[in-house]
């Protein structure tokens, strides 16, 4: 089993059934608990779960509660892993960045330099979660009503929040990609993410792959608004051909393995 979907299964255990000990999980998996231990260890380290005498238990507060279940629901997770680390990479100091709402951009937002003096405007409330006890970032959390289900503001009045600043980078999302642009399912969530576009300096799409084969009803952007596209190594080779025409810098990363040696 991947890592990943090792990870997938401890947070669903721990959501829907509590505290479990290392031996629990090592049982549950068919995995080594040398293998659970470094899993738990790098879930913590996420802030997904707490590390408990002997095994993990869910992470307690209510606003870590709802980053985690966004990760728990999260697919392909390796690969927005990769993509997080790519473009953070990418961040200068005393940058102004806007984050667009997703798990993509959640990780790349737990990736964030340290000590580089940034200012984040989001609507995510699982960014600002994540983001808020960062002494070197001036966070910014752009109002709006919550979007039900998910920990997001969106509609009209992010929309229009966001038109009073401008942002050296924004880092954007998409429910589907495809040679004629950037889609989205909501037409309120369309409204924040064109204002996202359009208040920036330079825009960075972030979306793993399997983005690439998804049909989504709103267009929010065309291309040329986009600076740089970072996804993964899924990419199929049709995809890569109708990008490689695109005057964008397409970025290609690689899932890092998280272990060594087999569980």
């Amino acid at each position: 089993m991947r890592p990943s979907a090792r990870h997938d299964a401890i947070l669903r255990h721990l959501t829907d059934r509590g505290p479990a000990s290392v031996a629990d999980f090592a049982s549950s998996l068919h995995a080594s608990e040398i293998t659970i231990r470094r899993d738990l260890a790098a879930l913590a380290a996420r802030g997904l779960l707490r590390r408990t005498r002997g095994g993990a238990a869910p992470v307690p507060n209510g606003t870590a509660e709802f980053v985690f279940e966004q990760a728990r629901q999260s697919a392909n997770l390796e690969a927005k892993r990769a993509i997080g680390r790519a473009v953070a990479s990418r961040v200068q100091p005393g940058q102004s960045l806007s984050l667009d709402t997703g798990t993509t951009t959640l990780e790349v937002a737990r990736c964030l330099p340290r000590s580089a003096n940034l200012r984040v405007l989001t609507s995510s409330l699982a960014i600002a979660s994540l983001l808020q006890t960062r002494e070197d970032i001036e966070l910014i959390l752009l109002g709006g009503a919550l979007r039900r289900g998910s920990p997001d503001l969106y509609g009209l009045v992010t929309a229009r929040n966001l038109r009073e600043f401008r942002v050296d980078l924004a880092v954007i999302g998409a429910d589907a990609v495809g040679p004629d642009g950037l889609f989205t399912t909501d037409q309120r969530i369309a409204q924040v993410s064109q204002a996202m576009v359009e208040s920036a300096a330079a825009v960075c799409l972030v979306a793993d792959a399997s983005k690439l084969s998804a049909r989504a009803l709103v267009r929010f952007a065309e291309w040329d608004q986009v600076r740089s596209f970072v996804t993964d190594a899924a990419l199929n080779a049709q995809d890569t051909r109708w990008l490689g025409r695109l005057a964008v810098e397409l970025v290609v990363t690689e899932p890092k393995d998280e272990e060594s040696g087999h569980g």
